[in-house]
């Protein structure tokens, strides 16, 4: 999904992040009239109680941890072809190699294929690569579905049937199913607004824990806000509103380039009786839209659910990783850390 790397995700992320987190714009020639452009986050860190320190880079994030809460994937250079991240990410790290104040660098969010240009890479430059986390990414490729007019058509029986009960029961009790997207700028931001209060009762504040609701956190929503007003009269920003009756059911917050039409936030009523199954039903009436509209490609982008797992018909993985340069306290650390994995494998019970 492009729009990662596209200009208006690096307009937003310029105008929004505060000059005191001390982030760089690297641009690097691509031919005489082109160039990419990344963005490097930097920040002196500690970890294990302030046991390590280390200088830290990061691609396309800020290591502050509210505005990283606007989570990157398919990460890569702004406006450059991904096919040329191998030779763009060697460009960077060979401009890099010549900055003595760093000992780490981390890459958010690459496919499968760019991480493992990024291990190569990394080698040949004498630096430790770790991948940190992988995430499974699922995609329903529409093109199988448009001879039949529905993607209804190529889910599984159980899917198929569950959707349809569901249906029957939206209908039955709350009217007739209902898909809009927003018009204007600021139809957008009130649909994203709107889906906040659900997606607080979601993921919120329970019980005095930390809340995972992107919405209570001041710097995601003045992201998305700027995000909208920028990329939304392009029509690479769009919110989906599923209703029945005069009651809203859902709302889908997605982007769309390349004829591919990729889910990022999503919120449905929590008071709805579950066999309603406000979340799936939202996803499959989106689906057929984009059907309709010739988009080729519906992603889910990263994260593993139930529902993602019924609607998709491939899947891949975005990867986390870090280069270290050689130091020993890395060295120390990471024999640590493999000791601790050790003594908690070795704790398991036989099966």
């Amino acid at each position: 999904m492009r729009l990662f790397t596209a200009p208006h995700w690096l307009e937003t992320s310029l105008s929004c992040w505060p000059a005191s987190l001390g982030h760089q714009i690297v641009t690097l020639p691509l031919t005489e009239e082109s160039h990419a452009r990344c963005v490097i986050g930097r920040r002196a860190m500690s970890r294990h109680g302030g046991l390590v320190q280390s200088r830290v880079l990061a691609f396309n994030q800020s290591l502050d941890t509210a505005w990283d809460q606007v989570f990157v994937e398919y990460n890569g250079f702004f406006d450059a072809d991904p096919a040329h991240f191998p030779a763009l990410l060697e460009r960077l790290l060979e401009r890099l190699k010549h900055d003595p104040h760093w000992d780490e660098f981390r890459l958010a969010g690459l496919t499968s294929r760019d991480a493992q240009a990024t291990i190569h890479l990394g080698n040949q430059y004498g630096l430790d690569v770790r991948v940190v986390d992988t995430r499974p990414t699922f995609a329903r490729q529409l093109a199988r579905d448009r001879m039949k007019g529905s993607t209804l058509f190529g889910l599984s029986a159980n899917t198929r049937a569950q959707i349809r009960r569901s249906r029957r029961l939206i209908i039955s009790t709350l009217g007739p199913i209902q898909l809009q997207h927003a018009t204007s700028v600021e139809q957008s931001i009130q649909w994203f607004d709107e889906a906040g209060s659900w997606h607080r009762r979601r993921w919120g504040d329970r019980s005095g824990r930390k809340s995972s609701s992107g919405f209570d956190n001041p710097a995601f929503v003045r992201f998305h806000h700027a995000l909208i007003r920028s990329a939304h009269p392009s029509g690479q920003v769009r919110l989906w509103r599923v209703s029945a009756g005069s009651k809203a059911l859902a709302w889908l917050y997605n982007f769309r380039i390349d004829q591919v039409e990729a889910f990022y936030l999503g919120s449905w009523d929590p008071d709805l009786d579950p066999g309603m199954r406000a979340g799936l039903i939202a996803h499959q009436e989106v689906m057929d839209a984009c059907l309709e509209e010739g988009v080729e490609t519906y992603d889910f982008m990263a994260g593993d659910s139930r529902y993602k797992r019924q609607l998709a018909n491939e899947s891949s993985e975005l990867h986390w990783l870090i280069m270290q340069r050689p130091r020993w306290r890395f060295t120390v650390e990471d024999q640590l850390r493999k000791l601790k994995h050790w003594l908690l494998r070795d704790r398991l019970p036989e099966t």
